[in-house]
């Protein structure tokens, strides 16, 4: 969980779009595992022991038996696992898959139910429910077909040994070698030794199950371990830590170039560099897309001294939430160079902001946890009301029922208050940087200058994205992107200068 948190593979995994529901293989397939496991472990021991404890005897008895159960049940076994085995672990893998779907389908519809009788779009999302409950009912018929081909095959499997025993013995006892006895005693030995042999046969639905689980958490282990790679990889490339200092010092990786990638027509792609230090500087700074297939922008050049800020505009498209994904870490595909502060002094509000599970206080510490935070850092439920008051929320708490009050927040509370609570979640941090991507769009004008105004006060440094022309007097630089994905960084007056 640990490396899941510090390299954030829960976004590469989204972003790269490959590894289906990665919530059920951790939550179900992972449970599953260890209990078929066990279950297997302890059915194939059982079994080892009956072949121990009754070949001996059905040795003594007739030998010619004990050849003809390996033979058969190796007949059978590899019939089972050719003529069933592919098909019904893809079957089952598919079950999951899609029953996956439709339950997320579902939780969609939940979490959207606003927006969707706004935009009156039932008819649609019950078709595209149906659809995926269609293709999960269709999976399981097929799947019970196969299950049905494998269970006659199972009974003539095993009914028809039956009586090969006594057949095989008959002879023996009718010309008074044996007695009536050793007979029931070798065919008691010959079922168990064949039920042990045939455990594949018998109990294959389980171990396709197993098999089914096995492939789907090796396929998500693999995607965290390639991550995992890729952000060491970066990391060598991108800067080590100095022990003196601690922090991340610029390493010159022309000697790695070969690593690189090249871009037919567009550029020579890396890793980003990054360092460790006041303000925001981006020096030859060029941003690729995750997939690889464009380039946003090349040679960005900007220094935001601290007590400085910058305002981040341009069309729609133009890679303005890609600059701050880019500064965040979320991005590293690109080269230049990135100096930023560490990751503690830094803060990111994003258009719509996360309203986690839990209470009021709760969303105002995110993300810090009102039960982790200690005595000497603890923020006073008197700080709380009064950062709730500067962004005009001091009515809330009477309203929700007080602090602790547990609500599904994203539907409690508007767009513009759930805006207006992310800057007072942003106040109560105080960082040393903060970055907006349009974190104002759904207040009123009023609102948004009094909030950065209070911003300009409480923070040295912050950029944000908008679009408004109303926010540039409250930053001191302008960096303005063009449809033919051109830049200009200029000072605030001589931008107002332009536009009018």
């Amino acid at each position: 969980m640990v490396m899941l948190e510090a390299n954030r593979a829960y976004f590469d995994l989204k972003m790269d779009g490959k590894l289906d529901n990665p919530d059920q293989r951790i939550c179900e397939d992972v449970t599953s595992f260890v209990r078929n496991t066990v279950d297997i472990i302890a059915l194939f021991s059982s079994k080892f022991l009956n072949v121990i404890g009754f070949t001996s005897v059905l040795w003594t008895i007739a030998p010619e038996l004990v050849y003809f159960l390996v033979a058969y049940s190796t007949f059978g076994t590899l019939v089972t696992v050719k003529g069933f085995g592919s098909r019904l672990i893809s079957l089952k893998f598919q079950a999951l898959q899609r029953e996956a779907n439709f339950r997320y389908s579902l939780i969609r519809v939940r979490d959207n139910v606003e927006s969707i009788a706004f935009y009156g779009g039932e008819s649609y999302e019950s078709t595209t429910t149906k659809a995926f409950l269609a293709s999960m009912i269709e999976n399981i018929r097929e799947l019970i077909l196969w299950n049905r081909h494998l269970s006659l095959f199972n009974n003539v499997y095993e009914f028809s040994m039956i009586i090969v025993p006594s057949i095989i013995v008959a002879p023996r006892y009718f010309s008074g070698q044996v007695q009536f006895g050793v007979i029931s005693q070798m065919s008691f030995a010959f079922h168990r030794i064949l039920a042990a042999l045939s455990v594949i046969i018998f109990r294959f639905d389980s171990l396709s199950g197993l098999a089914t689980q096995i492939e789907r958490l090796d396929s998500l282990l693999s995607a965290l371990d390639d991550h995992t790679g890729d952000v060491r990889l970066m990391k060598r490339h991108s800067g080590r830590t100095s022990p003196a200092l601690g922090l991340a010092t610029i390493i010159d990786d022309r000697e790695d170039s070969h690593l690189m990638s090249m871009i037919p027509g567009s550029m020579t792609t890396g890793s980003i560099s990054r360092e460790v230090g006041p303000g925001l500087v981006l020096r030859d700074f060029s941003i690729v897309t995750p997939n690889s297939h464009s380039v946003l922008y090349r040679d960005l050049n900007l220094q935001l001294s601290p007590g400085e800020s910058l305002l981040v505009m341009g069309p729609s498209g133009c890679g303005k939430s890609s600059l701050l994904r880019a500064i965040a870490g979320l991005w590293n595909r690109g080269s230049g160079l990135l100096q930023s502060p560490p990751c503690t002094d830094t803060f990111f509000l994003p258009q719509k902001p996360y309203m986690p599970l839990g209470s009021l206080r709760d969303q105002l510490l995110f993300p810090k946890s009102s039960s982790n935070a200690n005595a000497s850092s603890a923020i006073s439920d008197n700080e709380l009301h009064m950062a709730l008051a500067e962004v005009r929320l001091d009515a809330l708490p009477a309203r929700v029922g007080g602090l602790d009050a547990v609500k599904d927040w994203s539907d409690t509370l508007s767009a513009g208050e759930q805006q207006r609570l992310a800057f007072a979640r942003l106040f109560l941090h105080s960082p040393k940087v903060a970055f907006l991507d349009e974190a104002s769009s759904a207040l009123d004008a009023g609102n948004e200058a009094r909030l950065y105004a209070m911003l300009s006060e409480k923070l040295e440094t912050y950029v944000s994205i908008g679009h408004r022309t109303s926010l540039v007097k409250f930053h001191t630089y302008v960096l303005e992107f063009k449809d033919d994905r051109s830049w200009t960084v200029v000072p605030r007056d001589e931008f107002v200068s332009e536009i009018t």
